[in-house]
Parts: structure tokens; C-alpha cells; sequence
């Protein structure tokens, strides 16, 4: 069965980014958000089987309280992606029980077996 993805990236270059490498590896990237509110609705409207999701995103909430969010109306594997190392943040993140955090720039081999 191919894996149902929603990516939450704030740089559009990195959406695309990931969007690329995950269609030419059989993955089905469902949509790109780029804010917590977009992410939260098309989570709970088209039911992914994993997010991708960055901590820092565009408007007043971030993606760690987007998986909060997201957790209340259902749970959802998640991998965070991202470029903070702040100790704080990280366990912010972990306390979301993400799948992986994997950190920025990516090696696309280990972002492969992560997502599988």
C-alpha cells in the first residue's frame, strides 16, 4: 500500500524538495502546508498516514502545537524535519511521540528509511 503523505514545510523549496523525492520513491504526497491551520484541517479532512512536519512554520502557531492539535482529532505518525538543535524545542517535540526527528539539511538515504 502506498504511504499517504502531508508535508508541513513554512520554504517552499523545501516542500518541493521533499514532494520530489518522495513521488519518485512511490510515496503519494497528499498536500503542502505551509501554516499550523492548513495543516490541522487537511489532516483531519484527508486523513494521512504520515506528516512530515517542520517545527517553525508560517503564523502564530508552530508544528510542534500543530501535532497537538492534530493529536486531539486523531492520532497520526509523525516525523519532524528541521533545522533547530535547541535542547528545549527538542523536547517539546519529543513529548508529541514523534516517529523520528530528522534534521536539516537531510541525507535522503536516511530520510528514505525513516519514512518506510
Amino acid at each position: 500500500m502506498i504511504k499517504k503523505i502531508l508535508i508541513v514545510e513554512d520554504e517552499i523549496i523545501n516542500a518541493i524538495f521533499l514532494k520530489t523525492i518522495l513521488t519518485k520513491n512511490n510515496f503519494e504526497v497528499l498536500e503542502i502546508a505551509d501554516n499550523a491551520i492548513d495543516a490541522i484541517n487537511i489532516a483531519a479532512e484527508q486523513n494521512p498516514d504520515l506528516i512530515l512536519m517542520d517545527i517553525k512554520l508560517n503564523g502564530d502557531m508552530d508544528g510542534i502545537n500543530a501535532i497537538k492539535e492534530i493529536q486531539k482529532i486523531k492520532p497520526i505518525d509523525h516525523i519532524y524535519v528541521t533545522a533547530y538543535d535547541d535542547k528545549n524545542i527538542i523536547r517539546r517535540a519529543l513529548e508529541t511521540n514523534p516517529k523520528n526527528i530528522i534534521p536539516k539539511p537531510i541525507n535522503i538515504i536516511d530520510f528514505l528509511r525513516n519514512i518506510e
